[in-house]
């Protein structure tokens, strides 16, 4: 294949939501975006099925607990890929960190996920899925994002997506210290910012710019990539039954 036909690669990112498991929506949307590489945080079982009978290669490590219950994390691709590898960051047992985490009845973090991803005619990269807490401090959130660095702490081709959860800003505060368990430096930190500064020192860069969480219109989601060409790149409108908006990317390594 010459450079001049190859085809730009179709990258989604979601958070499908795991409250809702009807499972044909998630066939309705991997049919309507049709992407080579999706990216899917909150999968359940049922949604595991699904994605499975749309794409030849499938990764799965878990994602967190609602009240008991485990949601997934999933690299699907039309691609063969190789080297899977899941970080553990935690286990379903341990005690919630917060008062917030408590009341919602969330184990969080509990597993990050990479492959690499094989296109014929084109080098191998490196794509990772992650989902950091929600019911944690942002400071927090950072160490966790640390602890995800092995992932892609190497040279090449590489693109992070995931539920970053990245919505603290120093005027919520006021409401979240408590609940969140605030250290001093949390009240400054303008979350989304610091999140692509991180990155950005580390040779990435955010995809795109706009609202993936609807309901607080806050942009929680994010594709960072390095030492690839993002051609295009949206966050769809509609939600096919989520409270997440798809991010699709178009991209060439």
């Amino acid at each position: 294949m010459t450079g001049s036909e190859k085809k730009p690669l179709r990258v989604l990112s979601w958070n499908v939501f795991n409250e809702n498991p009807d499972p044909a929506r998630i066939a309705e949307a991997l049919a309507t975006l049709n992407p080579d590489i999706a990216l899917l945080q909150e999968a359940l079982p049922a949604h595991i099925d699904e994605i499975k009978a749309s794409f030849p290669h499938v990764s799965v490590a878990r994602d967190y607990a609602l009240k008991g219950e485990l949601c997934h994390l999933v690299i699907a691709s039309r691609f063969p890929t190789r080297r899977e590898t899941t970080l553990f960051h935690a286990d379903t047992s341990k005690p919630a960190p917060t008062r917030w985490a408590r009341h919602a009845g969330w184990v969080e973090f509990l597993d990050s996920l990479s492959v690499d991803v094989v296109v014929p005619g084109t080098r191998p990269f490196r794509v990772v899925n992650l989902h950091t807490s929600a019911g944690v401090s942002p400071s927090v959130r950072q160490a966790e994002l640390a602890e995800t660095q092995r992932h892609f702490d190497h040279e090449g081709p590489c693109l992070v997506a995931g539920d970053f959860n990245s919505y603290a800003v120093p005027w919520l505060a006021p409401l979240l210290a408590i609940p969140l368990h605030y250290r001093p430096k949390d009240w400054l930190i303008f979350e989304r910012r610091a999140l692509n500064a991180w990155f950005r020192r580390r040779g990435f860069a955010p995809a795109l710019h706009g609202v993936t969480f609807p309901k607080f219109r806050l942009q929680m989601d994010q594709v960072f990539t390095r030492d690839i060409m993002v051609e295009t790149a949206a966050i769809e409108r509609r939600l096919w039954g989520s409270d997440h908006r798809p991010i699709l990317l178009d991209i060439s390594v």
